[in-house]
């Protein structure tokens, strides 16, 4: 008998939607844990965390975690 391992399919905006909720899960982690004072910190450290972020995301993903800049 030969065991074979099945693929199960994912669709691509479902693979998008759950590593967009892990990265913003992330965020918030970093968020909380360190003092960031800019977005190209933000990114360094998502970056260290593996995750590969463009300004225009990381932006959305601020706007939508309703994140503001204390001063």
């Amino acid at each position: 008998m030969e065991l074979i391992l099945v693929k199960e399919e994912v669709s691509s905006s479902s693979f998008f939607m759950e590593n967009r909720q892990q990265r913003m899960r992330v965020i918030m982690q970093i968020l909380n844990a360190q003092v960031i004072s800019s977005q190209e910190q933000l990114t360094r450290a998502l970056a260290m965390q593996g995750y590969e972020v463009t300004q225009a995301t990381l932006s959305r993903d601020l706007r939508e975690l309703r994140a503001e800049k204390k001063v």
